[in-house]
């Protein structure tokens, strides 16, 4: 079996940064769902802070600022559905 090698073109924190940045954009489609957004954008910060220090800069400032987004939106509904529901 021959190794995988790394094609030419990709950064060491490109495949993070793309992974961060869809769990930031999902969190944000998802706003509606308590919790669960919270969790994805959270997710998404962390996956575009490691981007970033492996080398990624755009994908990671991306995944970065969605990932931000999403958490600061998670966590003001989360909120708003705690107070409502009591």
């Amino acid at each position: 079996m021959q190794p995988v090698q790394q094609q030419a073109g990709a950064r060491p924190g490109m495949v993070l940064g793309i992974v961060g940045l869809v769990l930031g954009i999902i969190s944000i489609l998802l706003v509606w769902i308590p919790f669960l957004d919270f969790l994805l954008g959270g997710g998404g910060l962390v996956l575009g802070i490691f981007s970033r220090r492996q080398g990624s800069r755009g994908f990671g400032l991306a995944a970065l600022i969605v990932g931000i987004i999403g958490a600061v939106l998670g966590i003001i509904y989360t909120i708003f559905f705690l107070v409502v529901t009591r």
